[in-house]
């Protein structure tokens, strides 16, 4: 199997590169417009951020509930809203397109009361902003704290036109912040517009220091600490990720936050999961014709399909498997993130799973939590799966664990079994066993991934279990299940 960096790392580059023939290359780069990314104030032409490298900016800026992320030229505010959703910090977006700017402001709307009243826009010419702008709080607006990090996805022509205003920023600002970059190092950028250079005498007039770290410079994220704090520094003090092997998170208690999906995100995501059974086929324990599976004809075709998916060999062989044993009847699983479908269909979902995850490592839940696994991690979402059981269903395999990720959440949906069956349960080193039998609709058990659980099998004839899981994990992006 391919080594799991380089690929992505490498569909970061594709990804990054598609972005750019869609956004920059088929558009029109030169308008009239003043209010435009392609106007004669622009700096820089506007191409989102590949969602593969954004766990990479937000590892580097080392975010946490508290930190104020500013992002000058933020396009359509995919950044900070990401950001939002994760950490529930504080956003700033600064803008020159006002077409971006609506869309920064819907994006944000969409994601939910959570996310929108955490972020505030601005439609500004950043080349033209004052002295004083990013050290202060209130510079743009009321209630608008001065950054902690600042972040800036521009060309290299967009940077060298910045460079001198903020450098003086970084240097006066009374609440000194971090400066995060993509794709290009304020100490290294190349103005292109200027033609190719052929020495480095000017490469840095403004004299950036830039700490690189050995991964997040792979993916084209750089760092200038603040100014109080040097490059050694600011490398020697890196979060270091925590062990969340299985031994080390054997006996970590799962935390227990409560009313983390509502009402109407419960009908969000029975709804998509319905729409993305029925492009599948073969939905509620029927076969593609919709017909009652036969248990043995079901039993012979699971059978079969693992046979194949393990002949086959190659890389996909693993999320092959997975398929096969998630289309079981007597336990379905729907993979609500393929090809993006939570985020576009139920990006409240999205939004409210990713808080209470990030949350409950930091310790901000009803109870337990507080792990530190995700600080020092560029963390990605693996999966989100809707999970139906039926008469039968069920884990009862104590050791088993969500073997890769980092972090898992499970929501409570509902229950319904005359026999007892369909409790989530955790199991500690020395055995003990503990039941989560206190969970209203909507409630999410969150614990360290590679801690034992299960859930125990529905007894009684008509028995149904129903809960959404969401996992975090540092290997990239996945745009089918868990393993692809």
């Amino acid at each position: 199997m391919a080594d799991a960096g380089q690929q992505s790392l490498d569909l970061c580059e594709a990804e990054q590169s598609e972005l750019a023939r869609r956004y920059v290359l088929t558009s029109e780069l030169y308008v009239e417009e003043p209010w435009s990314h392609a106007g004669p104030r622009s700096v820089s032409p506007f191409a989102p951020c590949a969602a593969s490298r954004l766990p990479h900016v937000f590892d580097a800026a080392r975010l946490g509930g508290d930190s104020v992320l500013w992002d000058l030229g933020c396009g359509d505010g995919r950044i900070l809203h990401e950001a939002a959703a994760r950490y529930g910090c504080r956003c700033v977006g600064v803008e020159i397109d006002a077409p971006c700017l609506d869309m920064c402001k819907e994006g944000a709307s969409r994601l939910g009361a959570d996310v929108d009243n955490r972020c505030s826009w601005f439609l500004r010419d950043m080349t033209s902003m004052p002295s004083g702008s990013l050290g202060t709080d209130d510079s743009l607006g009321p209630d608008v704290p001065a950054p902690s990090v600042l972040l800036l996805f521009i060309t290299g022509h967009g940077l060298k036109a910045m460079s001198p205003w903020l450098k003086r920023e970084w240097e006066e600002a009374p609440t000194p912040f971090a400066i995060v970059t993509c794709v290009e190092a304020l100490d290294s950028c190349i103005d292109y517009n200027e033609g190719i250079p052929f020495d480095d005498a000017d490469a840095n007039p403004d004299g950036w220091r830039v700490y690189r770290d050995p991964v997040h410079a792979k993916y084209g994220v750089f760092v200038v600490p603040p100014r109080d704090i040097s490059v050694t520094q600011w490398a020697s003090s890196r979060p270091s990720a925590v062990d969340c092997g299985p031994d080390a998170v054997a006996n970590h208690a799962p935390a227990i936050a409560r009313g983390v999906l509502r009402e109407a995100d419960i009908r969000a995501v029975e709804n998509l999961a319905a729409r993305l059974d029925a492009r599948r086929g073969g939905i509620d324990g029927k076969d593609d014709d919709g017909k009652d599976d036969d248990d043995d004809a079901s039993g012979e075709a699971l059978a079969m399909r693992l046979s194949n998916a393990m002949g086959e060999g190659g890389d996909d062989a693993w999320s092959e498997v997975e398929d096969a044993y998630h289309s079981l009847k007597t336990h379905r699983v729907t993979h609500l993130h393929a090809d993006d479908a939570l985020a576009t269909e139920a990006p409240v979902v999205r939004a409210r799973l990713l808080r209470a995850a990030f949350d409950a490592d930091a310790g901000r839940c009803e109870s337990g939590g507080g792990w530190g696994l995700l600080p020092g991690r560029p963390v990605f979402l693996r999966s989100a799966e809707y999970h139906d059981y039926s008469t039968g269903g069920g884990g009862t395999e104590e050791n088993h664990r969500d073997q890769g990720s980092v972090l898992t959440a499970s929501v409570h949906l509902e229950v319904s079994d005359d026999g007892g069956g369909g409790v989530f349960a955790t199991w500690d080193d020395d055995g003990t066993r503990t039941e989560f039998r206190d969970l209203r609709r909507g409630d999410a058990v969150i614990f360290c991934s590679e801690k034992r659980h299960g859930v125990s099998p529905l007894v009684a004839d008509g028995a149904f279990r129903k809960s959404v899981v969401l996992e975090l994990w540092e290997r990239g992006v996945t745009v089918r299940n868990r393993h692809k």
